[in-house]
């Protein structure tokens, strides 16, 4: 029985709109199908920091940067960054994770149960003379392991001193919330410019990217900060540039008349730190400084200590020695970088070359904090054989930084019990040096 024409027109009417329906449920299925392959596309290619504004660049003084990597105009990511003594013997790469730290990638919160312990200082935290592995946070992360699980994160950066130390303390601890701070102060941290606390930067926002959102939408975000992190890691940039790269401090200043003319090469080839000119006398000029005078660091270890008392952290103090003031057999090596009056230094082992030890004992002593002071380890270990040091880099070999890490675990061990939090002293409050020192 044939239809009507009415009944026609309405099953025509119904397929065309089924056939719409269709062609526009394929469209959306199709865009949704490149959505979805591109948002996983962008996520496995770029990797995102949970906290994009929390990065190395902040607490690095720009021009220690790479020059030639263009490092020092956009967030550091997943770079790896070469160190090399040519007359030692070394070279080592730095891997650098999303943060731009030469650590493992981090979540924000500790993992439950798992104590977080922050490395903080300059290259020697940061582990210059040393693989990956055998930086002082992986090594006191290891020793720990067999008895107790915990994080050692090294937020160590080469170059930076107690400005730094402050504003990445002052970051760190309110966004990664730590048990113990150990900050690592090398000699050359000493004299400090002066701290007022008052005037010291707020915290910029660490604002968290979205899970939810577009990863198109952050990358776009994130390049317009500098930079966009791949998953992979770029590079590898040498630290220090050929001369005449304006990175490279000899490509504007004259290296001493008295300086080794190989050691000069070296650092004019990028295969040398070119800042160790002039070492030795700077040394001896600052180890035997009246840190009592000027220079010292107690409001700077005061607000630091209050910073980690507010982030129920501990601080404790870790002195690392100039090479040459624990083994004479490093002092030749150091005089061959020239400066003046190189010759007139016999010795850095005596009492006066140690004001920086007391000042931070009297320091430590009046905050009540704890203060591994390792000059004399150093120096059994090196009487008894160890050669902790490169000697013209001046920077610890793996076994210097083990030997610090060992000092760091011993402390754990002891103030740490078999189970339970690690005990806050009331005496972490430091307010009574605040007024001593107005």
């Amino acid at each position: 029985m044939a239809m009507a024409p009415k009944d026609q027109r309405d099953a025509l009417a119904a397929a065309r709109q089924t056939a719409s329906w269709r062609k526009w449920a394929f469209i959306a299925m199709l865009v949704a199908f490149l959505f979805g392959f591109q948002e996983i596309c962008f996520r496995l290619v770029f990797v995102l920091p949970e906290a994009p504004s929390f990065n190395r660049i902040l607490y690095t003084p720009l021009a220690s940067l790479p020059g030639e990597s263009g490092l020092q105009t956009r967030l550091i990511s997943n770079v790896r960054i070469v160190w090399e003594s040519e007359p030692d013997g070394f070279r080592f790469e730095h891997r650098l994770n999303l943060y731009g730290f030469r650590t493992p990638d981090f979540t924000l919160n500790p993992l439950p149960n798992r104590p977080r312990v922050l490395f903080i200082g300059d290259s020697f935290t940061e582990g210059f003379g040393a693989r990956d592995d055998e930086t002082i946070a992986a090594q006191f992360a290891d020793s720990i392991e067999p008895t107790v699980a915990v994080e050692a994160i090294n937020l160590g950066v080469g170059a930076t001193g107690f400005a730094e130390y402050v504003r990445l303390v002052r970051d760190s601890v309110h966004m990664l919330k730590p048990t113990v701070v150990f900050l690592v102060v090398f000699a050359n941290d000493l004299p400090a410019p002066p701290l007022d606390a008052k005037s010291v930067p707020k915290p910029p926002r660490f604002t968290r990217f979205s899970g939810w959102r577009p990863r198109l939408y952050d990358l776009w975000r994130r390049w317009r900060r500098g930079g966009l992190p791949l998953r992979y890691h770029r590079g590898p940039y040498r630290f220090f540039p050929p001369v005449p790269s304006p990175a490279n401090p000899l490509s504007q200043i004259a290296p001493p008349a008295n300086a080794d003319p190989n050691l000069v090469d070296a650092m004019r080839r990028g295969r040398l730190n070119p800042c160790l000119i002039r070492s030795l006398p700077h040394f001896a000029t600052v180890l035997q400084h009246d840190y009592e005078a000027s220079g010292g660091v107690g409001s700077h270890v005061g607000y630091l200590a209050r910073l980690c008392r507010n982030g129920n952290a501990r601080l404790v103090l870790v002195y690392v020695p100039y090479h040459a003031a624990v083994s004479q057999r490093y002092l030749s090596a150091h005089r061959r970088l020239g400066g003046p009056g190189v010759d007139s230094i016999t010795s850095l082992m005596e009492p006066r070359y140690r004001r920086q030890q007391n000042h931070l004992r009297r320091v430590a002593k009046t905050l009540r904090l704890p203060l591994l002071d390792l000059t004399d380890a150093f120096i059994a270990a090196e009487q008894a054989g160890a050669r902790l040091y490169w000697p013209i880099d001046c920077h610890c070999n793996a076994q210097g930084y083990a030997l610090i890490a060992r000092a760091c675990v011993q402390w754990w061990r002891k103030q740490r019990p078999a189970a339970g939090p690690l005990p806050l002293l009331a005496s972490d409050a430091p307010t009574c040096f605040a007024k001593r020192s107005r």
